[in-house]
């Protein structure tokens, strides 16, 4: 029997999720969220703000030319607002839907609920002077650049760098890695470097070729919830997953001691022509393969997993001539049961920004850090 289906539409935001209840006081979020980035004011703009934050009940008592660092920090801490920010505001644009049916046959009994959630999320505006979010460097690696971003128009905490195409596999490919004047990108280019992308053909690769090169945010989420039951046997499953996502891996510092461990994936690198045309040569010191952040460390993230599956046994039938006790059930539950993906990493679902204290708006970043746990649960319970 089809019971329901739930579609809605979401819009809206700002960067972080924000909670305007601090201190029980809003005034002067508000204040900083109306006038965007306070050091962007000049001329009149500048009196204005100091005229709004003295009828909003700030407590000014400085010249109109004081300085503007010194303003920020007695309004913020006015408001103990250390960990507080006002970032930008973003749009998502999407809906959500949820399905469910149950239905019997016989003794058999069964239900379904799918639920999913499409979205599409851009950045509007960005509160600071040159309109980026940068994301922290030497993430990946020791010396390497900033990952993630957010600009107007793009999603947040996009994934920045440089794009490639493939590996150099051989020398005569390196004779041919050249700019429109014909010089070779690099000098010391060789068979098994990476081939970054000249975005601009101006036969340099350099800062100006970097850019969006993937998103950490899902398109769209899925949630499956089943439940099967016959007789005294139940059976009940858990189901989410994430889908038109990328993550950026990297298990270890490239810019380090060559003699630090490695992953099995190392069987995979350039060590002769048409070995691999992703991961490159090794060398015995640092070198811009890997310390230049380009798509080489990123993978697509979908997967669906089997967050819980439980199997039990309800002996009420059993124990229907006992009164003191009116339901008894047995059961075997199983989280994080397994993953369907094709990320080759520990945990395709990570959140990590690199530094989640001062950028909680970037995600998407695996270093390896622990992934969830499989648990096996026996249960017994009991209504007397």
């Amino acid at each position: 029997m089809f019971s329901s289906l739930v579609v809605w539409l979401i819009v809206g935001g700002i960067i972080p999720y924000f909670n305007d209840k601090i201190d029980g006081n809003s005034n002067l979020m508000e204040l900083l969220y109306d006038e965007g980035n306070l050091y962007n004011l000049n001329g009149q703009e500048w009196v204005n703000f100091i005229d709004k934050a003295k009828q909003k009940g700030f407590a000014l008592n400085e010249p109109l030319q004081c300085n503007k660092t010194k303003v920020k920090n007695m309004l913020e801490y006015s408001l103990n607002l250390s960990t507080h920010r006002i970032y930008g505001d973003i749009e998502n644009k999407g809906f959500e839907f949820s399905v469910n049916w149950s239905d019997k046959i016989g003794g058999f009994k069964y239900g379904a609920t799918v639920s999913g959630a499409f979205n599409k999320n851009k950045v509007t505006r960005i509160a600071n002077a040159d309109g980026i979010l940068h994301g922290p460097s030497n993430v990946l690696s020791q010396g390497t650049g900033e990952i993630s971003r957010g600009m107007v128009g793009l999603p947040l905490g996009y994934f920045y760098g440089f794009r490639t195409a493939g590996i150099l596999q051989n020398q005569k490919e390196v004779d041919e890695y050249v700019g429109p004047n014909g010089q070779p990108y690099f000098p010391d280019q060789r068979p098994g470097d990476v081939r970054f992308v000249d975005q601009n053909n101006d036969g340099v690769i350099d800062e100006a070729d970097k850019g969006y090169i993937g998103n950490p945010n899902p398109d769209y989420e899925l949630g499956i919830q089943l439940n099967f039951e016959y007789k005294n046997v139940y059976l009940n499953t858990t189901m989410a997953g994430k889908f038109g996502m990328q993550v950026m891996q990297s298990y270890r510092s490239f810019a380090d001691s060559p003699a630090q461990n490695y992953t099995s994936d190392v069987f995979n690198r350039w060590h002769g022509e048409g070995t691999s045309d992703k991961m490159p040569r090794l060398g015995a010191s640092s070198n811009r393969n890997t310390q230049l952040v380009s798509d080489i460390f990123m993978q697509n993230a979908d997967y669906l997993r089997i967050n819980n599956l439980t199997v039990g046994y309800n002996f009420s039938e059993v124990l229907k001539d006992f009164k003191f006790i009116s339901n008894l059930k047995f059961y075997v539950a199983v989280n994080n049961l397994y993953t369907f993906t094709k990320y080759d990493g520990m945990d395709p679902e990570v959140r990590w920004s690199g530094d989640n204290t001062n950028t909680p708006w970037a995600s998407g970043i695996d270093l390896g850090l622990y992934p969830q746990a499989r648990t096996v649960m026996f249960g017994l319970s009991a209504d007397f």
